[in-house]
């Protein structure tokens, strides 16, 4: 259902699409023009340093461009279809019956409609910048890196592989643990929200006392609910971070080991540390964005299922 509203601008989302490869891999070749600075210094060849850094420079405005225009022309996408999604799920509601209604506090469908439609952007932004980013620069390192060791790239896809299978299993943990918060979020929704709108049936009945220790009463769940949630994150940090950690040394050691034994130039050795240092760095990138896609596409089912 998502991408039917998204989809209804074909020409625009693919024109989206298109640009967004192109600016990332604009601005992911940085890591081989330093190469190449490093390879042309040794020669003094001052007129070529000149003609690479005026090449570096048009090659960065241009990412610079591109990466505009995307956001201009995926806005344009994403604006109309958040508007045009809002207010299909705004006539339904309208349109049921006052028994749906009844079975429903106004704090829980109030929380379900404002992270619905946060959710619809995220997922957007995710998926469509993020993710597709990290594919490209992934493909745009690995297209260096065949050229120099094909160990290197083999550590470097295992690194993605394992991250990827380690990421499934600690993002439903993290994501269950979201679902029990929520759960326990909305029943403080649902009661501050009541009561606020019963304001005037609590003063007559001098209920308020009630009230609040009704609240104090859930947020003894809450509570727990949240240190669950908040540890989970801990587990993300531990776990992806042994991982990374381990490629970045499988692949820094055959990268010195053949650096040594004069396989890689020294503008080869800063090719493959540049590019290790920013794609790991968009490994835990891709961690999250992944987890914010699932948490996301929890909440937007919610809300498309109203």
């Amino acid at each position: 259902m998502f991408y039917g509203f998204i989809l209804k601008r074909k020409l625009a989302f693919a024109g989206f699409v298109a640009l967004v490869i192109i600016a990332t891999t604009l601005q992911n070749i940085t890591p081989y023009f330093f190469k190449l600075f490093v390879d042309e210094i040794p020669k003094l060849n001052y007129p070529g340093l000149i003609k690479l850094l005026y090449m570096f420079i048009a090659v960065n405005i241009s990412g610079l461009l591109f990466n505009i225009a995307s956001f201009w022309v995926g806005d344009f996408v994403l604006f109309n279809s958040a508007k045009e999604a809002r207010l299909k799920i705004f006539n339904y509601i309208q349109s049921l019956d006052f028994a749906f209604h009844t079975g429903k506090s106004t704090g829980s469908l109030i929380s379900a409609f404002k992270r619905g439609d946060s959710a619809f952007f995220t997922l957007f932004f995710e998926i469509h910048h993020r993710i597709l980013e990290i594919v490209v620069s992934a493909f745009v390192m690995f297209f260096f890196f065949l050229r120099l060791d094909i160990r290197i790239v083999l550590f470097a896809f295992l690194s993605v592989a394992v991250t990827l299978v380690v990421t499934k299993f600690i993002i439903s943990f993290n994501i269950k643990k979201r679902s029990i918060f929520n759960e326990k979020e909305d029943e403080i929704s649902g009661i501050l929200t009541d009561n606020l709108i019963n304001y005037e049936t609590v003063k007559l009945f001098a209920k308020e006392k009630w009230e609040e220790n009704r609240l104090k009463d859930k947020f003894v769940g809450w509570i727990k609910a949240l240190w669950g949630y908040g540890n989970s994150f801990r587990l993300i940090d531990f776990s992806i971070g042994a991982v990374t950690n381990l490629g970045l040394f499988l692949i820094l050691f055959v990268s010195l080991q053949n650096a040594v034994h004069l396989k890689l130039t020294v503008g080869d050795f800063v090719l493959v540390t540049t590019f290790v240092g920013l794609f790991f760095s968009k490994l835990w990138e891709l961690v999250f964005s992944l987890r914010d896609i699932a948490k996301t596409y929890a909440d937007i089912e919610i809300y498309f299922g109203l």
